[in-house]
């Protein structure tokens, strides 16, 4: 059954047209649903088109993109659904404010001094996540240093018509080499190298 608008749905519309009008800048105080077309990850920006093509929202281009989580940037996916907000309540002033879909992300990274995984450590207690980098990082330093030694101890003077000169095992730099992987080694195996990381009270 359809219904003739009374005067009073009339009068209505046309003062919502008034307020559209008069404060055009409502309008930009929303959040509105896009689609990622393409991504430029030189510039941290994309472009989108909006996921209701009836709706009267046009495509852009160039929308910085924000995490909302300082150091963090995002690669998102072409198709995947997002959220375009504009600062200011200024439509020239569109950006990507998240809201992102379950889609996998092209590249994902954090830029941080640290990263705690689990509940953060009570004042006092050992910062457990750091030492755990740290000691990642000393063994790949420990693995290096000792291919260094290895090639050391391979080299030998091979030019013709010279008597060849024994492995470099000998050498001061191969001794210091032995040292390093020595202490190295031994961090490593210290319970207490971690005692210094503490957390914040």
């Amino acid at each position: 059954m359809i219904i003739d608008p009374t005067t009073q749905d009339r009068i209505l519309r046309g003062f919502r047209a008034l307020a559209r009008s008069a404060t055009p800048e409502l309008a930009a105080l929303y959040r509105y649903d896009y689609v990622v077309a393409s991504v430029d990850t030189v510039a941290n920006t994309l472009s989108a088109m909006p996921y209701d093509r009836t709706a009267k929202l046009p495509p852009l281009s160039g929308i910085p993109i924000r995490t909302g989580i300082p150091g963090a940037t995002v690669n998102p996916a072409p198709g995947t659904r997002f959220e375009v907000g504009f600062l200011d309540a200024d439509f020239t002033k569109y950006v990507v404010m998240g809201g992102y879909d379950a889609t996998q992300a092209v590249a994902a990274a954090l830029n941080a001094l640290a990263v705690n995984l689990g509940p953060a450590p009570k004042a006092g207690q050992q910062g457990v996540v750091l030492a755990q980098l740290l000691a990642i990082q000393l063994t790949n330093l420990s693995l290096a240093l000792q291919a260094i030694q290895a090639a050391l101890d391979n080299l030998v003077q091979a030019t013709p018509g010279m008597p060849a000169i024994a492995t470099a095992s000998t050498t001061p730099l191969n001794a210091a080499v032995d040292a390093a992987v020595l202490a190295f080694n031994l961090s490593l195996t210290t319970p207490n190298y971690s005692a210094t990381v503490e957390a914040s009270p």
